[in-house]
């Protein structure tokens, strides 16, 4: 009793028994397998008959029972049954398949055929007249009835029962081998050899061809029919072609012992792959940002600024509806199309900065802005002008006036709001190193509609938005200081395509000694954006 558990440690045990050798019954739950229907199986193996004793099929209907258990069937198994418990397994069977799923009647033994009838013997058969056959052993047509009756969809009968037998000598009406069958609808029968052929019972652990099934059994996602095919070649191989396995097969649907191992799509790993590349990108972006945000922070406590707060906005669209001019020559019309607000990270402009303060007025300098990083709250940049100045700035949603290099008006004003005619642009900040000091000012600005412009880089249909700043003494004192007030008139055009401000223009309108420059213009020359 402890080998038999031994051999199927971990299932539930439930033994009926008649007697100490005969009619062994184990009951095996199935392993945690996911199929698409219930699985039910009865395993017959019989060894111990008074003639003609056999060494393999118990091993071989333990094995199956196991092997069937960890493909998701509940598993019956009987060992040496006697014809009775034999009649009374198949008619319990019968009841779990009416519950509907997959049905799988296995038996390896002494098998025979007489007058085209097949028939598998229990090991207690006592028969001694050929006409004692049709009682004293199991007809297989009696398998199939009750499968029949059980009107579930698939049902599967493995005979491993051609071994030669012993009652072949005695009676003239029994030929070799067990006979051919049709298959009823629905149904797969799968015998050890061809009919009228005598199979290999084996001199090893198991029976040639079950040892070939268990070989095969549980590849995933094999349709049994290629399975019992490449059962076919495997145990032919072993035999060097003197028993040839052979199916009957009317089954209507597909079916595996094992479910096919879900195969990765090329199209989700590699999606999966940008989604980690992208995911990473913009952790980094974040790094980025965050550190030059610190720095623009520490920046501005220095000049005695706060820093720049962003405008609470909306959520917007990653594009934007935009009247766009292709740059040319000569326009000829506007057309309208979806852009992406935000800039990518390499994304450059390249300007002409014209200055009529300058002793050198008429040579204009270059003015380039580099995109070093961009999320969807800030935009980092780099900007140069001839190389003398050169600096730094995290851009962030809002409506202010920075000295870079310049005091210009947020030049990526449309990536963090949309625009409509009139709109206003409400607290003005300036951070700008002019207004400390013996300086202050203030800002506000509007949203005039649209226009063309036409800057070196072309024409473009633009939104058109003025900034009125001022300045004032700090601490007034005296005619002097009276000086000291002014203001300008700041124009900026901004083209949604073209992710930043295509111009900026300054002019002064009041006041003799502006702290900042007041008259310059700033105008697009090339670009490069993705």
């Amino acid at each position: 009793m402890a080998r038999l558990m031994g051999l199927v440690a971990g299932i539930a045990l439930a033994f009926a028994s008649a007697a100490q050798t005969l009619d062994r019954t184990l009951v095996l739950a199935p392993k945690e397998v996911a199929t698409a229907e219930s699985r039910y199986a009865l395993v017959i193996g019989n060894s111990a008959y008074p003639i003609g004793p056999l060494r393999n099929p118990v091993n071989d209907a333990r094995a199956m029972a196991r092997t069937l258990g960890e493909t998701g069937f509940n598993v019956v198994l009987l060992e040496d049954a006697t014809l009775p418990a034999m009649q009374r397994a198949i008619r319990d069977f019968g009841d779990r398949l009416a519950k509907g799923g997959v049905g799988l009647f296995y038996f390896a033994g002494h098998g025979m055929q007489i007058k085209g009838r097949n028939y598998l013997i229990p090991v207690n058969a006592d028969i001694a007249r050929e006409y004692e056959i049709e009682f004293g052993s199991l007809d297989v047509n009696l398998v199939l009835a009750m499968m029949d009756a059980a009107k579930n969809a698939l049902n599967i009968v493995i005979l491993d029962a051609c071994r030669n037998n012993p009652f072949a000598r005695n009676f003239r009406g029994i030929q070799n081998g067990l006979a051919q069958m049709d298959a009823p609808t629905g149904t797969f029968i799968a015998f050890a050899t061809a009919p009228g052929a005598v199979a290999d019972d084996g001199a090893e652990e198991h029976g040639v061809y079950t040892k070939h099934i268990l070989a095969h059994i549980s590849r995933p996602g094999v349709p049994i029919e290629l399975m019992f095919k490449q059962v076919r070649n495997a145990v032919i191989a072993d035999t060097k072609g003197r028993q040839i396995p052979w199916e009957s097969s009317s089954l209507r649907g597909e079916f595996a012992f094992r479910p096919a191992v879900a195969q990765p799509n090329i199209a989700d790993i590699v999606a999966e792959a940008l989604r980690k590349e992208r995911d990473l990108q913009r952790r980094e972006t974040e790094k980025l940002i965050a550190a030059a945000l610190e720095r623009q922070r520490r920046q501005f406590e220095q000049l005695g600024f706060r820093p720049v707060e962003p405008l609470a906005l909306p959520a917007l669209p990653a594009s934007v509806p935009a009247a766009v001019l292709t740059a040319s020559a000569a326009p000829t019309s506007v057309t309208a199309s979806a852009v992406p607000r935000l800039p990518h990270e390499g994304d450059s402009w390249t300007y002409r900065l014209s200055e009529s303060s300058r002793a050198s007025a008429g040579k204009p300098r270059s003015y380039v802005a580099k995109v070093l990083a961009a999320s969807d709250s800030t935009i980092l940049e780099e900007y140069s002008i001839d190389d003398e100045i050169t600096g730094e700035w995290a851009h962030s949603s809002g409506s202010y006036i920075a000295g870079l290099g310049k005091s210009v008006f947020a030049p990526y004003l449309p990536a963090f709001a949309d625009f409509s005619p009139g709109m206003a642009l409400r607290r003005v900040q300036i951070v700008d190193p002019a207004c400390t000091g013996n300086y202050a000012c203030s800002g506000a600005a509007r949203l005039l509609g649209s226009e063309m412009v036409e800057v070196p880089a072309g024409s473009f249909a633009a939104y058109k938005v003025e900034i009125e700043q001022t300045w004032w003494p700090a601490y007034p004192s005296g005619n002097f200081h009276a000086l000291l007030r002014g203001g300008r008139t700041l124009t900026v055009w901004y083209v949604p395509s073209i992710k930043r401000a295509v111009k900026f223009s300054s002019r002064a309108t009041f006041g003799e000694m502006p702290p900042l420059d007041a008259t310059f213009d700033l105008e697009l020359v090339s670009y490069q954006v993705k």
